[in-house]
């Protein structure tokens, strides 16, 4: 029986030594990033990555706000996490009241393993549940004004989603999540047999799809680490200041009110203030954790905080449960041209995405998915150790899969590879926001589990508005995301999760 081709291209002839697209977007490679990238082929070659002699802009913009930090001094909010959501809230915060003072505190200036920085980046109408959709309508806008703006063009793509669902249930539940998504202005397409699923898309193998989707505007992708920097820009701008390092305790009272944190300082490149590897207290109004998938890890620093003042408190795995997830993303290229139409962001019943990335007559895509479908997808404690790529899970299990559905990907040619963390509500895989039970001020933006990047904009714009009012007033209904609901045991299920 003759090797099929995709098992015979695993087997060493995969050896270019190209750079992960997010390095080629950014033209940088620090020493961090370059040990996360993978070649599918000979490992070795990954030692002839040289180490940059740039560093992110991020950097610079870190080393700026830092230098007004003093010791003792108090800020109104304090936000522990300077990704995407931290620093959206901080902007929204000075947007909505430009007397609050806000401080936010990012132990990864260059976010060199962020998940914010290491996302997909892509954005989509077609959720099952109408607050995900509201949430992302608010972020597509917002993305479009960016990309509008040469000093903060995200390169959105609007590629659109494409959605395929096997029959009966399946089919069924992706037919009703349609009509939710454009009775709130979503503009999907539908294709219904395999008939009109491959007259859609030629290059699709259609057995055992029912139905397909296809967003006609407001869904793609685009560059997140941009997103996350022109945010933090933004927030800057209004006079938001970052400091660089830990937040390793914090200071409590017998009513579990939290008056400061204390944060172990790190050195930027440029900046000499405030000092490496100093002790720092900060005096807080309310503290906001949007730490990501270390929410929890934070979050229990916090609770050991209130327990040493005589509080009695449940662990934080009770509280948040959010935890790292690893995600691998694979680029490759394909000799064979897809563009009638171009391979929008798929998702396949069985997992995986695919999509093509940049004009589709170059002929190169990044997948990844179905991690939870084939292994027993671990929380991880977050390190960089822990982003080590499996090529073998792509040569194994996604390649197959994705020759199965698309046939001319039998001949493809592995680029490069990456992963980051997804910040994984294990209670329901939908946000957490708002205030985190057992605290009187300390509210939380964590557990969007891989849908978080996209709903940045609207989401701290959410987070601000319960930090100043008390109150969701731009999206009031999201008091179903709010943290509370886990001790409560009310989930709330998003079907759509990539």
């Amino acid at each position: 029986m003759p090797v099929p081709q995709w098992q015979q291209l695993s087997r060493g002839n995969c050896n270019i030594l190209v750079l992960t697209s997010i390095a080629l977007r950014r033209n940088v490679t620090t020493p961090n990033l370059a040990r996360r990238i993978v070649y599918f082929g000979r490992k070795e070659a990954v030692s002839r990555v040289s180490h940059s002699k740039r560093c992110y802009t991020a950097c610079t913009i870190q080393d700026t706000a830092s230098a007004t930090v003093e010791n003792d001094q108090h800020y109104d909010v304090c936000i522990i996490g300077g990704g995407v959501m931290g620093s959206s809230i901080a902007y929204w915060l000075r947007k909505l009241d430009n007397q609050v003072s806000v401080c936010v505190i990012e132990r990864d200036a260059t976010y060199t393993i962020a998940s914010s920085a290491l996302s997909v980046g892509s954005i989509r109408m077609q959720f099952s549940l109408a607050q995900n959709i509201r949430l992302s309508k608010f972020g597509v806008n917002f993305i479009k004004e960016l990309a509008n703006d040469p000093a903060t063009n995200v390169a959105f793509d609007e590629g659109g989603y494409a959605f395929l669902a096997s029959p009966g249930d399946g089919h069924d539940i992706l037919k009703k999540n349609v009509a939710l998504q454009r009775s709130l202005g979503a503009k999907i397409d539908t294709f219904e047999g395999e008939s009109a699923i491959k007259a859609q898309f030629p290059w699709l193998n259609p057995s055992g799809i029912a139905m397909a989707t296809l967003g006609r505007a407001d869904e793609g992708w685009f560059d997140p680490y941009t997103l996350t920097t022109a945010l933090k820009k933004k927030a800057i701008a209004e006079g938001v200041v970052f400091v660089n390092g830990n937040v390793v305790a914090f200071e409590t009272d017998a009513n579990a009110h939290i008056h400061g944190v204390t944060v172990a300082t790190q050195q930027t490149r440029r900046s000499m203030t405030p000092p490496a590897n100093k002790v720092l207290q900060l005096a807080s109004g309310t503290s906001v954790l949007a730490a990501g998938c270390w929410s929890n890890q934070v979050l229990q620093c916090a609770i050991d905080s209130a327990r040493a003042r005589g509080v009695t408190m449940a662990d934080a795995d009770s509280i948040l449960p959010v935890y790292p997830r690893k995600r691998q993303v694979f680029s490759f290229h394909c000799p064979h041209t897809l563009c009638e139409p171009a391979v929008p962001l798929l998702v396949d019943v069985s997992g995986f995405y695919v999509r093509r990335d940049g004009p589709a007559e170059r002929g190169t895509y990044i997948a990844g998915g179905m991690e939870g479908k084939v292994n027993a997808d671990p929380n991880y404690e977050g390190v960089r150790a822990d982003l080590d790529v499996d090529h073998d899970y792509f040569t194994e299990h996604l390649w197959p899969r994705l020759a199965e559905r698309i046939p001319v990907f039998n001949e493809l040619k592995g680029l490069s590879s990456w992963a980051g963390f997804y910040d994984y509500n294990t209670f329901d895989q939908n946000a957490m926001l708002g205030k985190i039970p057992g605290f009187s001020n300390l509210l939380t933006c964590t557990g969007f589990s891989g849908h978080g990047v996209q709903q940045a904009p609207a989401a701290g714009l959410a987070v601000a508005e319960q930090t100043l009012f008390g109150e969701y007033r731009t999206l009031p209904d999201l008091d179903v995301f709010n943290a509370d609901r886990v001790i409560e045991n009310r989930p709330i299920r998003e079907q759509n999760i990539v």
